[in-house]
């Protein structure tokens, strides 16, 4: 049985697969929606400016709070910062704060 340096059983690979699979494809999203502020021009960047903030408004702390519960569960669980997980997380985190200030310095 897989268990942790704490003796409590490790994180199952089907659950680590979902939140180690689930930010990616949210980032990647959040990711070509910030992106596309900067390619679009004309009658198309007013209406991506005029939705952008409302969309980052949600998609953001959407985001964040899912990075903050897969942190609490790996914190919970004893597992480390080093666990793919938590980098995971942190990463997304980090690109999802980085992606948010670059929708609302072009909108």
């Amino acid at each position: 049985m897989n268990t942790s340096e704490s003796g409590q059983t490790a994180m199952s690979p089907v659950l680590q697969f979902f939140l180690l699979l689930w930010p990616i494809v949210f980032t990647c999203f959040y990711f070509i929606y910030a992106v596309l502020g900067l390619a679009v021009s004309g009658d198309d960047l007013l209406y991506w400016q005029a939705e952008s903030r409302s969309v980052a408004g949600i998609v953001a702390p959407g985001i964040l709070m899912f990075v903050t519960a897969c942190l609490l569960y790996v914190a919970w669980r004893r597992l480390g910062l080093h666990h793919p997980v938590a980098v995971s997380s942190l990463i997304h985190g980090i690109i999802c704060v980085a992606l948010t200030a670059l929708i609302f310095a072009f909108s």
